[in-house]
């Protein structure tokens, strides 16, 4: 790498393009926006690049994990090299916790133009239910 070119990769860390070969965590994060309301969490979570076949989400209590499989594009030219990649593929995930639990069997996806969109309805609360006394 030229020494001209360290002082911008220090400032602009990963949107600064890296050699082929070396893809990026930035690029292969998978970001998110989580909502609330008083029913349920709605989750976008951007995962480029991914066929809706390949995308796994489980939730188990507050705990929502993601994963998905981003396969790299075969061109089938023969002859042609890749002189620069930056596009990265393999596979990314990503795990959180919300603040209340949720009701998996009422959880609805839908994945497009690369946005998986998720809405968790939260559990009802048990724990304000009143016993009778007789």
């Amino acid at each position: 790498m030229a020494s001209a070119f360290r002082p911008f990769q220090e400032v602009l860390g990963d949107l600064v393009a890296k050699p082929l070969g070396m893809a990026s965590e930035a690029l292969s994060r998978i970001r998110l926006d989580v909502d609330e309301d008083d029913m349920a969490y709605t989750v976008r979570a951007e995962i480029p690049g991914a066929h809706k076949e390949d995308i796994q989400v489980s939730v188990d209590g507050k705990r929502v994990a993601l994963s998905a499989e981003v396969r790299r594009e075969t061109h089938g030219d023969a002859g042609q090299r890749t002189l620069y990649a930056e596009r990265s593929y393999g596979t990314v995930s990503r795990s959180f916790l919300l603040p209340d639990e949720v009701d998996p069997e009422s959880a609805a996806a839908q994945y497009r133009d690369g946005v998986l969109t998720l809405v968790l309805p939260k559990k009802s609360a048990l724990s304000g239910h009143r016993v009778p006394i007789s």
